[in-house]
């Protein structure tokens, strides 16, 4: 039996959890009252107001009872229309007049279907409210067809029995096969993007599948899924020889370095030796953090741990291959300590990320911070290996910055940890910076929503939190500090790319400056 639970492909995992990647139509209850809502709760309804109201019909025209309606703004607030009535009829009311809203409706299999017949936000129209007055919008909620999906090994085009696939837009479309087939009935005819992965630990997810459902027909999806590549490796403690437990995380060097959602492998049963993969083909570093806190967290070199990555050992594998990496011998840990303060006034600033990998994730696996500034502005960095480390800091409303003052990993000053003793390593907060915008379309033309990664140009290391995309599709990336940078995109499909090449070492490179915004159109597959 097929027991590998469904999950989203890694990168899409990265994109989902590191920021917001776009308007979030939070669930909504029918205990909830007719009202703005957004993270602030906004406090009262402006006195210009005016409606939307309209009908939920099937295609053939019969009303659509129970389907819940939400109204949101262009600036993240939502409005609850409640249920729609037996005769598909629904109403808003005290909308702020003159802005913009888009209308969306929850069908059958969980999936949300904004007016007129979109299944994204950025396809949505816009409908203006004027004081007074109400603005119908009818919707039918789209034909259904049928989807059939089969996968094969890219390589020999041999016929995979066992898969899952999800779509990336919200549905309970989720299948898992043994019988090399998943048919969907009841699809909502249009354009979905279906994501796919396997637990037979040869094959890479795949995440970019597109595929169009006609009203009435079954849509025929072959699927070619491509083997990975393995590396493998041993875990010691270096002092004593003994088997050492921990994780290791494979970081590609033509790739952006994710901030949160890595995925990591991890020694299971007391055993210490690894085998990472699929990964996909490509040169890795390696990076491993020890279950012990006596032990600690290290790059991966040729002979031992270090701090700095462009020590760290380079292993190349290719499809379907395998590659010894070099040993992870643990060495005994130190632990990094100090202050964020504001430049500016000389308070403490708490809830800034910390960390010796980059800011706001943590060393190995997981998501949030590695560790976070207290109200004080003190913070501690347990677990860390006996090298020379840079230690980088992120909070919203600053800059990201490295000790030293730097604007990246690589020109900050150092720190050297001992084993079984603390370092200081304090830093000054900074505001300002340089602001990237733009707009973000598809190859066609339209509205498209992506999660879109600033890097430094020369390691693909994140120098700021990712963009805050709009409902029109279009995004601010804010506090960016004054260097050279290259984009990365990641769709809600799957696919994924450099803006101007096609990896780090042929993307675009983009100077910013500080107190200038920059302009960056994104184009984006279908």
């Amino acid at each position: 039996m097929l027991t590998r639970a469904l999950r989203r492909p890694l990168l899409l995992a990265a994109a989902a959890t590191a920021t917001t990647l776009a308007l979030t139509v939070v669930p909504i209850t029918p205990a909830l009252a007719a009202g703005p809502t957004n993270g602030n709760r906004a406090a009262t309804v402006a006195a210009a107001t005016g409606s939307i109201a309209g009908r939920l019909a099937t295609a053939g025209g019969a009303p659509v009872a129970g389907s819940w309606v939400t109204v949101n703004d262009e600036q993240g607030n939502y409005y609850n229309g409640g249920p729609t009535d037996a005769d598909g009829q629904y109403r808003v009311d005290d909308l702020p007049a003159g802005s913009r809203y888009v209308v969306s409706f929850n069908g059958a299999h969980g999936v949300t279907q904004w007016a007129h017949h979109s299944l994204t936000v950025y396809g949505a129209q816009r409908f203006a409210v004027t004081e007074g007055q109400t603005t119908t919008v009818d919707e039918t909620l789209a034909p259904v067809g049928a989807v059939r999906v089969v996968a094969h090994d890219a390589a020999s085009g041999a016929t995979l029995q066992r898969f899952c696939l999800w779509t990336a837009e919200t549905s309970d479309y989720n299948r898992c096969t043994e019988d090399g087939a998943i048919v969907i009935d009841d699809v909502y005819a249009g354009a979905w993007h279906l994501m796919l992965s396997t637990d037979d630990g040869v094959h890479l997810d795949r995440g970019d599948v597109p595929v169009t459902v006609v009203s009435g027909q079954t849509a025929q999806v072959d699927v070619a899924l491509t083997a990975g590549a393995t590396i493998t490796t041993t875990l010691t403690d270096r002092a004593t020889g003994a088997p050492a437990q921990g994780c290791v995380q494979p970081v590609d060097v033509n790739q952006p370095l994710p901030d949160t959602g890595f995925r990591q492998w991890c020694t299971e049963g007391g055993g210490n030796t690894l085998q990472i993969g699929p990964i996909a083909p490509g040169t890795y570093q390696l990076i491993a953090d020890p279950d012990l806190d006596t032990l600690g967290l290290q790059w991966v070199g040729a002979a031992g741990g270090t701090g700095s990555r462009e020590a760290a050992q380079l292993v190349t594998v290719a499809s379907g291959g395998v590659a010894a990496g070099p040993a992870v011998q643990f060495d005994p840990a130190g632990i990094i300590r100090g202050k964020y303060t504001d430049v500016t006034t000389g308070a403490p600033v708490g809830g800034a990320c910390v960390s010796v990998i980059t800011p706001p994730r943590n060393p190995v696996g997981g998501d949030g911070c590695g560790r976070v500034t207290q109200p004080d502005g003190t913070y501690t960095l347990t677990g860390v290996g006996p090298y020379t480390w840079a230690v980088g800091f992120a909070k919203f409303q600053y800059q990201w910055r490295w000790t030293g003052n730097a604007v990246n990993r690589h020109e900050a000053n150092t720190v050297t940890v001992v084993a079984g003793r603390k370092v200081a390593a304090n830093l000054k907060a900074r505001s300002g910076g340089g602001t990237i915008v733009g707009t973000i379309r598809d190859s066609a033309g339209a509205p498209a929503g992506a999660y879109i990664r600033v890097v430094d140009a020369l390691t693909g290391e994140p120098v700021a939190f990712a963009a805050n995309v709009n409902q029109d599709a279009t995004y601010t990336i804010g506090n960016v500090p004054p260097q050279q940078v290259k984009l990365y995109y990641v769709t809600p499909g799957g696919s994924a790319g450099w803006l101007g090449g096609t990896d780090l070492a042929t993307a675009r490179t983009y100077q910013i400056r500080n107190n200038r915004t920059t302009t960056i159109a994104v184009t984006v597959p279908v």
